[in-house]
């Protein structure tokens, strides 16, 4: 496989005042920037700037007792985000867990955990997560309330529940809507180091999955690619039948599953089999992040009848998953005929 590069280190746990720092094995390292979701939502159609937006990460910093200089990432018709985190890297959530590292990394994808984690480490959960961001998934501008000045009409929002893509841009919606705010800590230039951790392996296929062969082509489809990227064990597709749930594929006893790049997707095996989802499983055999929609059959610990007749048959219809996100989207996006070829989730035995 081609290897991502990546050391890292999951730091610390959430608590409040709490300020990570970078390790490589026992070395200490610098802190790191620090990135986090307003516990508060705000009406950005009531801002009258961007350093509205900056004053309120601030306090919220403050609150939190998390020292440093934080800003919204906004973008206007004069700046962008990105061009707002400019001259900085290596970014953890506040519970230390990796974020991203460089500003193209950001906006290339390589995110490891969601941005849903508040200035006290409280996870934001699965409502209410929109952020307010005005920014494109590049990090360049779009809708943004005319620059946030208190005028406009639409605004883009992003996801903190995502990754790839949808964290800074998912949905357009009215600038009268109360939304949360993303707060990057500036001026720290320590990269990102972390620990990977080991288990069963888990990557999306890079390939797309055509039904009418059964579970033994999803499975064949699986192990084409892990021979491809010169990995080794057994996986198989993490599908359902109409008789058997994907769980039942799968030992749920034992370590559990990690993507290639070390970043595991759930406490326990039985958590991610209940959608209880950490990371997001959107790292494919080949060491690429994507947002792509995937074959689920919305379901992972029971049967399900949408599952285009045990795969077999594209006369049919199921349901589609998004691979970056980890809210009920990440098994239950949207339905859809079984004759369009998607990606598949791969896991070790």
């Amino acid at each position: 496989m081609r290897c991502i590069a990546v050391c890292v280190a999951l730091l610390g746990c959430g608590r409040f005042g709490f300020e990570p720092t970078g390790t490589s094995g026992d070395a200490p390292a610098a802190r790191t920037n620090i990135a986090f979701v307003t516990s508060t939502t705000h009406v950005p159609g009531t801002f009258t700037s961007v350093a509205d937006a900056d004053a309120i990460c601030m306090a919220r910093a403050s609150e939190a007792n998390l020292s440093g200089t934080f800003v919204a990432f906004l973008s206007t018709g004069t700046t962008a985000a990105r061009d707002r985190l400019a001259g900085s890297r290596g970014w953890s959530r506040t519970d230390g867990k990796p974020f991203a590292d460089r500003l193209e990394d950001l906006f290339a994808g390589r995110i490891y955990y969601p941005l849903r984690l508040d200035e006290h480490g409280l996870d934001i959960g699965t409502t209410g997560q929109y952020v307010a961001t005005g920014s494109r998934g590049d990090g360049t501008d779009g809708a943004d309330c005319n620059g946030f000045a208190g005028s406009g009409t639409t605004m883009i929002v992003g996801n903190a529940t995502g990754t790839t893509g949808f964290w800074a841009d998912v949905n357009t919606v009215s600038c009268a809507m109360s939304a949360r705010l993303y707060c990057f800590e500036v001026g720290r230039t320590q990269p990102l180091v972390f620990q990977p951790t080991t288990g069963r392996r888990a990557f999306v296929t890079e390939q797309l999955f055509t039904v009418g062969g059964g579970l033994a082509a999803a499975d064949a489809l699986c192990t084409s690619e892990v021979q491809l990227a010169s990995l080794t064990g057994s996986f198989h597709a993490l599908l359902p039948t109409m008789t058997a749930s994907a769980a039942s594929r799968f030992a749920l006893t034992g370590p559990t599953w990690v993507r290639l790049d070390g970043i595991p997707l759930a406490d326990t095996p039985l958590a991610f089999m209940s959608a209880t989802v950490r990371a997001p499983l959107n790292l494919s055999s080949i060491g690429s992040y994507d947002l792509g929609l995937v074959y689920t059959g919305g379901n992972l610990l029971a049967p399900a009848s949408g599952t285009c007749a045990d795969w077999t048959t594209t006369t049919s219809n199921t349901t589609l998953g998004r691979r970056s996100l980890t809210d009920g989207g990440f098994l239950n996006t949207t339905g859809s005929p079984c004759n369009a070829p998607y990606s598949i989730f791969c896991l070790e035995d």
